[in-house]
């Protein structure tokens, strides 16, 4: 128990201080929101660009296809299949990989609430489990900490409102969440 938790905190180098890093890490809503808003947006860029540069229209029907995703990744290791450091065939099963684990089952192409969720598929709490935590009022059944989280960024949400052209912002912001978390259903 103790002596295990103490090898893995002390005695392991660089995975030590990882993961002394990620144990001791203080949760702060604030942060995680601020977070999730901004790995949203640019992962919502980013997959902008990879439809070739769709910055002002919709992108709701569009998506990323297998060969565009090959595509761009040859782009990415491009230096590392130059040099022989990956092999092509390596390349072409990690593209499988990713594309089947990227796409909502059963869909033939990757659209862009998938890729966001891939993007936020590792913090502390994701955009659409944040956006239900702040849709909700406080409830006796929820944990007080995710209550006072709740309360404390509504009343942050609040306090930016009465900034100008504000209000727009966060309304497009959460209409955003809403087409987001209505794809998780």
């Amino acid at each position: 128990g103790r002596l295990m938790q103490f090898i893995v905190l002390y005695c392991l180098g660089l995975s030590s201080e990882i993961y002394r890093r990620a144990v001791c890490r203080r949760f702060n809503p604030e942060r995680v929101f601020q977070n999730a808003v901004a790995k949203t947006m640019l992962a919502e860029m980013g997959f902008r660009g990879m439809l070739g540069g769709i910055w002002a229209d919709s992108i709701q029907c569009r998506g990323v296809d297998r060969k565009e995703l090959h595509r761009r990744l040859c782009n990415v290791f491009h230096d590392d299949l130059s040099h022989g450091d990956m092999k092509p065939d390596y390349l072409a099963s990690m593209v499988t990989v990713a594309f089947e684990r990227l796409k909502h089952d059963g869909a033939k192409l990757i659209h862009c609430p998938d890729f966001i969720r891939a993007c936020l598929g590792d913090e502390i709490i994701d955009l659409p489990a944040l956006s239900r935590l702040l849709g909700r009022p406080p409830s006796k059944h929820r944990l007080s900490m995710m209550d006072d989280a709740s309360y404390r960024l509504r009343r942050a949400m609040k306090q930016v409102e009465r900034l100008p052209h504000a209000a727009s912002t966060i309304s497009s912001f959460m209409i955003f969440v809403q087409s987001v978390r209505s794809c998780d259903r």
